[in-house]
Parts: structure tokens; sequence; C-alpha cells
């Protein structure tokens, strides 16, 4: 842990040079980039026995960190951030380093990163389970988190920001130093967990650091951000269906008095037989994709239903489909016609269509 404002001015200027800190954000929840399922940041493992004499190990071996959303308990939202090495560590321990990950409750107070991983509300709300992730939704300079329970668990972070200067702008850095310990198992203290967390408003986690609470040339173990944060990729948006041509019936026109209905003879062409107008109208949108007009059927519906002296005329512009058309009618069929005796008759209409070609 930093154990000085020295300390912690150095591991700024660390920080600073390799251009990480940049200006905050103007948001009012600093941590919102830590919500967005899929965000990602790239970090090179380092090593020291301070903070401010961190160095990359031999290879410099690097992670990609990316957050994941998780369900919320509650009213408490989650997130997870994984991380993955971007290429086989040798080192076990370095491999550990790079696959870490970590817990985040977002709370009206801040972020609390939680030593336990539970699904568990009353685990979730416990003050104690707090790790070095551990920041308030505001900074003013200095903030402590001191909390403990009578069966000996015991979480605390201390949080303080320090102005840094990069790329000509003002920024700050939020460093956490936390130590937690678990509840006292038969008579006996569990041994303390102590880490260091850096955040950066507006860029994101700068510096995530266990310490193995042992006396070593490399005490501290970290993960260092090297590359700005990336955008969760957008799902790619579905390219819009094209418009179909427009196929309306203007016009319908009984030319004698029977059972079957102009009505009832449009309804039918809507409902069975535009598509087979479609058809032959798309064959000529190919060839010509503005033409467009009037069309009108002119047909007899016989005494079993079926088409008789079926006819189309067309506007100039859609001639070429009335052959089309004209073919397609003669698998038409209706209901009979009959008089008003009940006997099966013929039946003679007329019905107009406008066609237009797709919208652009």
């Amino acid at each position: 842990m930093p154990t000085s404002y020295s300390d912690a001015m150095k591991l700024v200027v660390v920080l600073t040079l390799v251009g990480l800190v940049g200006p905050a954000r103007a948001d009012d929840e600093p941590f919102a980039m830590l919500r967005e399922d899929g965000r990602a940041w790239t970090f090179e493992l380092v090593r020291g026995p301070a903070l401010d004499a961190l160095v990359g190990v031999h290879g410099a071996p690097q992670a990609r960190c990316r957050v994941v959303a998780l369900a919320s308990i509650g009213t408490v939202a989650r997130s997870r951030i994984e991380c993955a090495a971007l290429a086989e560590a040798r080192d076990p321990d370095d491999a550990a380093a790079l696959a870490q990950r970590f817990t985040l409750a977002f709370e009206p107070a801040g972020i609390r990163e939680t030593v336990i991983e539970s699904d568990d509300r009353a685990v979730l709300a416990e003050a104690t389970n707090a790790g070095a992730f551990t920041f308030p939704s505001k900074l003013a300079h200095r903030w402590s988190y001191d909390v403990r329970r009578p069966d000996g668990s015991h979480a605390v972070v201390a949080v303080h920001d320090e102005p840094a200067v990069v790329r000509g702008a003002l920024g700050t850095l939020w460093i956490a130093e936390a130590s937690y310990r678990g509840p006292t198992r038969h008579g006996a203290l569990a041994q303390p967990v102590r880490a260091v967390a850096a955040f950066a408003p507006g860029v994101g986690p700068a510096l995530k650091c266990t310490d193995g609470g042992k006396p070593s040339a490399t005490r501290y173990t970290c993960l260092r951000l090297i590359a700005d944060a990336t955008p969760p990729i957008a799902p790619a948006k579905p390219k819009p269906k094209p418009k179909p041509a427009t196929i309306a019936i203007t016009g319908k026109t009984a030319h004698n008095k029977s059972s079957l209905s102009a009505a009832a003879v449009a309804g039918k062409i809507t409902a069975s037989y535009v598509p087979a107008i479609r058809r032959c109208y798309g064959d000529l949108l190919r060839k010509k994709p503005s033409a467009g007009g009037a069309l009108q059927l002119d047909f007899t519906v016989n005494a079993v239903g079926k088409l008789s002296e079926p006819a189309a005329k067309a506007d100039a512009a859609l001639e070429p489909i009335a052959g089309c058309v004209r073919d397609a009618m003669a698998a038409w069929q209706f209901a009979i016609p009959q008089s008003e005796y009940g006997e099966p008759r013929t039946a003679r209409f007329a019905i107009a269509l406008r066609l237009a070609p797709p919208a652009l």
C-alpha cells in the first residue's frame, strides 16, 4: 500500500507517463462505463516492491478485461470484470493474475467490489463484503470505509484522489487501499487480504493490485492499464427490408345482380390472388423500377365459380404485365353466383387496381 502522500504521487506519475489518465467526464455517475456489457480495456502485468516501482514482468504479458453485465439482486445492480490473457503465460502465477475477475455492486453511495461472490441478498448487502475496487459516487479528496461485524469480519477502504495532467488536460485518479479480513474461524482470525485499485473517471480501471502479505522483492502483483477503453461493440443494425410494391383495389363493380357481391370478389382477390399479380408486376419492376399505373380486370364468374372471358387492361407503363395477369386469372375461382331464386348463374365484374413501385 502507498505509505505516504509521496508514494501516492509517484503512483500518479507512473500512470500519467503511460498516458492513461485523461480528463474526467462530467458524469453524474462516474462508474457508468463499468455497467456497459462488453466494454473492454487492455492491461499489462507488472510487479514490484512498491507501487511507485512497478515494472513489467518478463515478456510483459497482457490481458484483455471486459465488463459482463449480471442480473440485479433486488435494487442492487451488478457487473463483473473478467480478464483473459492475450497469450498463454508460462508462469502459473502470471496466468492466475492475468485471468483474475472481480464483481462490482452499484449502490446509491457508490460502487463496491464484493470479496465474496454470491447471489444471496444478505451476502451481497453485507457491508464488510468490500474489496479494493470500492469508491464513493463523489470523491472530495479523501473518503474512508471501515466496517466490522461481531463475527470478526472487517473491511477497511481508504480512498483519495490525485490530479494528473496528460495530453495537456487535467485529469483525476482515484486510489483505493483496502484490507479485508474474513470472519473468525475456530477462535482464530483469518489472514487479511490486502489490495489496491485505481480508477480514472472517464477512462476506467487503471490499476488492480494484490499484496501477497509476505516480505518479497515482488510483493505487489498488478494489472496496469495500457490502452484506453473500447466501447462495447454495438449490434449490427439489421438491413431494412425492401418495401414491397403497392397493389391496391381502387374500384369494384358488379354488372348484374347475384348472390356474389363485388365486395366479396374484391376481398377474395386481395386475400388470395394479389400475390400472382405481384409476381407479374415484380418481373416488370426488375426491368423498369419506376413503372406504375392503373390495371383494370374484367371477367365473368360462371355457374360453377370459375372465370370465363378474363381480360386485363393496363396503362401504357403496365402494358407488359397485362398478358401475365390475364393468364393468372384463368386459375381464379369464386363462390358460385346465384339468382334471387337460388339458381346458379353467371355474374360479370370489373375490378380496378392501382400499382405503385416500392417507396425509396
